[in-house]
């Protein structure tokens, strides 16, 4: 199952992605299938490990080309900082980001309905920059 949304402007391998929530940032690998093969995401899967209604969420960001310099593995990162860049890293027919929003239950991880949570968001100051 995909369990996210692809957004993206074409083309564009410069387009600056913004952390929708604030959270710890963690720079990490892709998973594997079941069956041990990569899911295609590419080699670096940041993430924003937050809280969100009271529940630990992660928000996984795919396919990015690179990460915002200076930004490190386990700093702290308010809603619309810069974290990377949009890429084709992975499985990719072109530039775009792959968003999921994940919860755990129970030992369970489960996905969030990506669109439903952003509205959900109040919008950064920043996000309409080009």
């Amino acid at each position: 199952a995909h369990g996210g949304i692809d957004v993206g402007v074409p083309g564009s391998l410069t387009a600056q992605l913004i952390s929708p929530i604030g959270g710890k940032f963690v720079l990490g690998s892709q998973p594997n299938k079941p069956d041990g093969t990569p899911v295609g995401f590419g080699p670096q899967y940041p993430q924003i490990h937050a809280t969100w209604n009271g529940r630990s969420i992660i928000v996984f960001m795919g396919h990015t080309n690179a990460i915002a310099p200076g930004l490190v593995d386990g700093a702290i990162v308010k809603a619309g900082d810069y974290v990377a860049t949009q890429g084709t890293e992975g499985k990719s027919d072109g530039p775009h980001l792959h968003l999921d929003v994940r919860y755990q239950e129970g030992g369970t991880w489960y996905y969030l309905d990506v669109n439903r949570w952003l509205n959900s968001l109040p919008i950064p100051d920043n996000a309409y920059r080009t």
